[in-house]
């Protein structure tokens, strides 16, 4: 009986220090998006030359580039380049590609090699909102 005793005290303390304290964890991601989830306004700097076709910028909190293909379509990918981590992307809007100038390698608007021995970049998806300029970047 002595065991089944220490048991249920053991048992009634955890439920005590249970009571004091959160019972739930705040949810990291409210979003539901398992990874990386982040919005940014073209209409205001430094993406404001994300306006127009063949424009470009880095957000360097989140170490993403985002480019505009067209009106209505955009491709964001990791901003460094995967052989060091650490080397910036660029993108090219004359043929709309991706390079690493540290070592020549061309990625295509998905992240793909192209040209050059690397891995490919990691790519997000985008959502965009034509009336608030709002523009979601996120891991699907």
């Amino acid at each position: 009986m002595k065991k089944y005793s220490r048991f249920y005290g053991i048992v009634a303390l955890a439920f005590l220090f249970q009571a004091c304290g959160e019972t739930e964890l705040p949810d990291p991601n409210p979003g539901g998006s398992p990874g990386l989830d982040f919005s940014i306004n073209i209409n205001q700097s430094p993406y404001t030359s994300l306006k127009n076709v063949g424009g470009s910028a880095t957000n360097t909190q989140n170490k993403v580039i985002i480019a505009r293909l067209s009106t209505s379509t955009w491709a964001a990918l990791s901003s460094t380049c995967p052989n060091d981590g650490v080397s910036p992307i660029t993108f090219n809007s004359g043929n709309q590609t991706f390079s690493c100038a540290k070592d020549n390698t061309v990625f295509d608007v998905n992240g793909k090699v192209t040209s050059g021995n690397s891995k490919a970049l990691t790519k997000y998806e985008t959502t965009f909102s034509v009336n608030s300029g709002e523009l979601r970047i996120y891991e699907n």
